[in-house]
């Protein structure tokens, strides 16, 4: 359970490592209007950041099940060694 518990927190920090070295290029846009690309920026975000609530999602999910099924090891383990 503590390599899960480790594979579990390396992805949580992969990812948001990832995650936040990407945002920057949310800022590179074509320029072929005249009008300020505020609009652009926004769905650029808009996109990352609909993206980082999935994986956020799927890992703390991830994290509750691992979390759920040691317990229930360790007490297994408890309720045997009596």
């Amino acid at each position: 359970m503590t390599n899960l518990r480790q594979v579990i927190a390396g992805m949580f920090f992969a990812f948001g490592a990832l995650f936040f070295w990407s945002l920057p290029g949310a800022f590179n846009t074509l320029g072929l209007s005249r009008s300020y690309p505020i609009h652009e920026y926004i769905g650029a975000f808009t996109l990352h950041f609909i993206f980082a609530a999935n994986v956020f999602s799927i890992l703390l999910l991830l994290h509750c099940i691992q979390w759920f099924v040691s317990r229930r090891v360790l007490l297994r383990e408890v309720n045997t060694g009596k």
